[in-house]
């Protein structure tokens, strides 16, 4: 690995679409489970490294591994709500 593997350099939109991963799982990938660290730049944008765009295309690519999901968002699974359709 190259030292400039290290360097942060793609913004979040590149990462996203250069590995196929939307913005908000890989967000979701660094809140939720500290998967990635982004650097960030002064104004709080996220910088992800060439070394983090690899995990990312290792991760979204390797089935065998359990990923990280999103969470379900709040109310989801309201009181009464069964998740089932016809109840």
């Amino acid at each position: 690995m190259k030292p400039s593997d290290d360097l942060p350099i793609y913004p979040i939109r590149t990462v996203a679409s250069l590995s196929g991963v939307d913005a908000r799982r890989l967000r979701s990938w660094e809140v939720e489970y500290q998967l990635l660290r982004p650097a960030r730049t002064k104004g709080g944008h996220r910088l992800y490294s060439t070394r983090d765009l690899r995990l990312v295309h290792q991760v979204d690519g390797d089935e065998t591994t359990p990923r990280p999901r999103a969470p379900e968002p709040a109310g989801a699974m309201g009181a009464g709500n069964t998740g089932r359709r016809g109840e």
